[in-house]
């Protein structure tokens, strides 16, 4: 994402770091949605089922791949018309609807093959094949392609990654479906849409109702927020594991230690930004945004979700999966209404700080769950 916002600020300015982010965004989201837990359920099922194939899988694969490209198509139509009516063009809506379709492919047959057991021939394909795009984003720029074919470089790879790893799984099993019909994978649908609506797409959530230019400047602060979030969360990875073979009391010795680890990181991360917003994305990104203050917003709501972020962790860990649904529902439900709400009123900025109320009730939400289950657990 960082690669695609800076060759297309370098390109063609705030307005184009807008629609990759709202295309990418919308894709993601919309693969999400489409994917309705199969995912997940598929990773489970690929695991139990030593008789499980690709010829199984197929039927479930192309209905959610090929349902998610309409779907999309219809939503980045109105996005992109409604929010950048003198700059849509086809081929953003096209780009967009194929991300939708190719995502969602690849997060399926990745996580088939995790399922499968093949975690680092699987992790390599993946990393080789986005570095690979990565160069060839590089090329198309300096070509002068229209900044839309840099989010079609994008699915193409994702395309790529959902082909090679269909093609690794076994090709002939016996093992019943019946676990992947959306009756058995909609609970595992909550978390993933919930968390995309939140975080990798809540500029679609600002685009409802805001123009060009408050788009631009609250996605541009979004993903930095996102980008030093994901870096601090590292750390963190192992916290599920942990929590899943601890007691209540070792993991409360494990959310200081993690959270105190994760909340340096990120503070040490965020303050140089914080201080000369203009100048970092200048410099990364070739671009200065009309504001400053959505990008310190949204630093400042970063530390509450990465907080908030160790929390589920562990509650995953913990097997907590009622009470981590009900904080994803409850704070994804929030979100829209303050980012739209803010965006509404008060523009880039009040979406910045419909982004800290977020952050904010989802941190207060996950440590007051979290404490409760390390309570009963320690009185079992």
């Amino acid at each position: 994402m960082l690669v695609l916002m800076a060759l297309a600020g370098r390109a063609s300015g705030l307005d184009a770091v807008g629609l990759v982010i709202l295309a990418t965004s919308t894709g993601y989201l919309v693969a999400a949605v489409a994917d309705f837990g199969l995912s997940t359920q598929t990773a489970r099922w690929f695991a139990r089922m030593t008789d499980a194939s690709r010829a199984q899988l197929r039927g479930p694969l192309l209905v959610r791949t090929l349902g998610a490209i309409p779907i999309a198509l219809a939503i980045a139509w109105l996005l992109f018309t409604s929010s950048f009516p003198d700059l849509s063009d086809p081929g953003w809506i096209v780009s967009t609807a194929l991300l939708a379709g190719a995502y969602c492919a690849s997060l399926i047959t990745t996580q088939a093959a995790y399922g499968s057991g093949r975690f680092r021939r699987t992790a390599t394909l993946n990393g080789g094949i986005r570095l690979l795009s990565v160069g060839l984003l590089l090329l198309a720029s300096f070509a002068g392609a229209a900044v839309w074919s840099l989010v079609l470089v994008v699915a193409v790879a994702e395309y790529a990654i959902a082909v090679l790893q269909y093609q690794s799984l076994s090709p002939v099993g016996a093992a019943s479906t019946e676990d992947l019909t959306p009756r058995r994978t909609w609970p595992f649908a909550v978390g993933p849409i919930a968390n995309n609506l939140m975080n990798r797409s809540d500029t679609v959530v600002v685009a409802a109702v805001a123009t060009a230019v408050v788009v631009s400047s609250y996605a541009l602060a979004s993903q930095i927020e996102n980008a030093l979030t994901t870096i601090a969360l590292v750390p963190a990875g192992a916290a599920t594991v942990y929590a899943a073979r601890r007691s209540g009391g070792a993991m409360a010795r494990q959310l200081g230690v993690v959270s105190t680890v994760v909340g340096g990181i990120y503070v040490v991360l965020a303050i140089p930004v914080a201080i000369a917003p203009s100048v970092f994305t200048n410099v990364l990104f070739g671009v200065v945004p009309p504001s400053e203050m959505p990008i310190r917003i949204c630093l400042l709501a970063g530390i509450f979700s990465c907080l908030a972020g160790v929390a589920i962790m562990l509650l995953n860990g913990a097997g907590d999966g009622r009470g981590t649904a009900a904080i994803w529902t409850s704070a994804a439900v929030a979100s829209v209404v303050f980012l739209m709400g803010g965006a509404w009123l008060f523009g880039a900025d009040g979406a910045a700080y419909g982004a800290l109320i977020r952050d904010v009730l989802l941190f207060g939400l996950a440590w007051t769950r979290l404490r409760i289950v390390m309570r009963r657990s320690s009185e079992h």
